[in-house]
């Protein structure tokens, strides 16, 4: 095979798919292709993070505002980071309105319903779509911890080509198992801040539940790799031992066994390579 000095490494999608059809700038993709598991490549995707839903409400103090737009993206790169590894955050920035060039993949959402209540005391604290701050009733001077019913917690996010101009991928995710209520036990007493409120205290466990609940939800749907495109450059040729090496490896999880499919620097597909071993941040294939 005769190959020039500049190609790109792109996915591929089995053997005998018009590959080509998978890359960016192609036309609008089929349904997302059966084939073996030891053939398919599910690179880690980067992406970066866009504008989280404005989603304030007050907790009953009547003072402290809790903003997910502006706590949640550190839960969000957090859970990210430790909750699988098919996604990856390229930066935790906001492209949009910020004058530089916008990132391929934008990450948006947050939360989109949240409701306790402390019923005997006649007391709700959260957050509904349509309604904005549901909060009713006050704590004063209390002391040790107030039992609240958690009833919602809700995240939804979705990730939007930028360049397609779709959304590629989706997930939901939810603090509640079946629907059954949560019961918290809060002491207002030491929340100082909103930020206190989500990672501090003891409803932080649940905010970050459904964070990756909707993570792992659009990281393991097949279309997600399907749809969102990941390249790599092939850094170096040995015509004699038919090899060539690319600059991704295991860090993007990439293992021995993945098919890729090799472009030119026209974007004209040549063919496809098969991963022989996988350094942290290299790999060689066979051609």
């Amino acid at each position: 095979m005769n190959i020039p000095n500049v190609l790109t490494l792109g996915l591929c999608l089995g053997l005998g798919l018009a590959s080509f059809q998978a890359h960016a700038f192609g036309p609008k993709r089929p349904a997302a292709p059966k084939e073996p598991a030891d053939s398919q490549a599910y690179p880690t995707r980067d992406i970066s993070f866009g504008k989280f839903l404005s989603t304030p409400f007050m907790l009953p103090d009547g003072k402290t505002k809790v903003d997910m737009s502006v706590v949640l993206p550190d839960l969000a790169l957090t859970e990210l980071t430790q909750s699988q590894k098919r996604l990856r955050a390229r930066n935790t920035a906001p492209s949009e309105g910020s004058g530089e060039p916008e990132d391929r993949y934008i990450l948006k959402g947050g939360l989109t319903a949240f409701e306790a209540n402390n019923f005997s005391s006649q007391i709700t604290i959260g957050y509904k779509p349509g309604a904005g701050d549901i909060g009713n009733g006050s704590l004063t001077g209390v002391q040790g911890a107030v039992k609240f019913n958690v009833g919602t917690l809700e995240m939804d996010f979705h990730l939007v080509d930028t360049r397609r101009q779709e959304v590629v991928a989706v997930g939901h995710g939810s603090a509640l198992t079946g629907g059954v209520g949560l019961d918290v036990e809060i002491d207002f007493s030491v929340i100082k801040t909103g930020a206190d409120f989500v990672y501090n205290s003891p409803m932080a466990p649940h905010f970050r539940k459904a964070v990756r609940d909707a993570f792992l939800q659009m990281a393991n749907d097949p279309n997600t790799n399907f749809l969102v495109d990941w390249t790599a450059k092939v850094t170096r040729i040995d015509q004699a031992l038919k090899q060539l090496f690319f600059d991704a490896g295991g860090r993007d999880q990439v293992v021995p066994g993945n098919l890729f499919t090799i472009y030119d620097s026209g974007d004209a597909r040549l063919g496809e390579v098969k991963v022989q071993s996988a350094e942290h941040e290299q790999s060689a294939a066979a051609f």
